[in-house]
């Protein structure tokens, strides 16, 4: 099966992430000292059930291809060798893609396989919508934990 999505102009794929500028200061905290006896045992004892919960992804071959992008409008293509009804298949790492403009964008999509006669087909339809955080930088952990703070507060309100 081969999925096929058409963006329109002005979109971009994104080869590495922007970093930051200057990269944050390091924060400072007071070491805390305490013998064996104040010592908790879930520092200390790994947590198994998180492993179980992640199994680790062991090279190989894989099911869903890496997605290959297309010159002129952008275009992004990946197969899956085999998708079974019911079963959900995801990339190995996300695509990341940039445009410039806020907006409302429709992409084109299709889906060819050997099971259909015609391809499938439809429209996604993307808002974007650029959010800047406004005030002054965090500055200290208290700071931080004061915003968590707030922001539990009001999800509870």
């Amino acid at each position: 099966m081969r999925v096929r999505l058409r963006f329109p102009d002005g979109f971009a794929n994104v080869d590495d992430l922007p970093g930051l500028d200057r990269p944050p200061r390091r924060p400072r905290f007071q070491r805390r000292r305490f013998g064996i006896s104040g010592l908790d045992r879930a520092l200390t004892t790994p947590d198994y059930s998180k492993m179980l919960l992640d199994p680790p992804v062991l090279p190989g071959r894989r099911n869903v291809s890496r997605p290959r992008f297309r010159d002129g409008s952008l275009i992004v293509e990946l197969d899956i060798e085999n998708l079974r009804h019911g079963v959900s298949e995801e990339l190995d790492e996300p695509i990341w893609l940039t445009v410039d403009p806020d907006g409302e964008f429709v992409i084109p999509w299709e889906v060819h396989a050997e099971n259909l006669g015609e391809p499938a087909g439809g429209e996604l339809v993307l808002q974007v919508v650029t959010e800047l955080e406004e005030g002054e930088p965090i500055t200290s952990l208290d700071e931080l934990r004061e915003l968590a703070r707030r922001d539990e507060e009001d999800a509870s309100d």
